[in-house]
């Protein structure tokens, strides 16, 4: 895993947060994979990603996105090989705070 980000608790994805995620996923591909200098970033027609400041961001970044046809039946990869067994790692655990949930996806994320 190169980088992921809980947001806090009620907060939802938005143009700028995503914008803002693809920024530290470059800070985070450029220490972790210095001579990689292709980047072909696999999203889904969510309106975050779609949106013209993520379609700015990603061209200031100059990375290519791979399409996603729009109303697609097929699920996005990352959808079924990530969140699936995130979602399995977490069946019937109880939370009583939100950084005790934070805490289990760290590790899950570290196994």
């Amino acid at each position: 895993m190169l980088y992921y980000e809980l947001l806090p608790q009620g907060r939802t994805v938005n143009a700028t947060t995503y914008s803002n995620q693809l920024a530290s996923l470059a800070l985070a591909l450029r220490e972790k994979r210095p001579r990689r200098s292709a980047v072909h970033l696999l999203h889904d027609n969510a309106r975050p990603h779609v949106a013209k400041a993520t379609q700015a961001k990603l061209q200031e970044l100059n990375w290519d996105t791979v399409p996603h046809p729009p109303y697609s039946p097929d699920i996005a990869p990352p959808d079924y090989h990530l969140f699936r067994p995130l979602k399995l790692f977490l069946k019937e655990k109880r939370f009583a705070k939100y950084k005790d949930l934070k805490m289990a996806v760290f590790d899950f994320f570290d196994s």
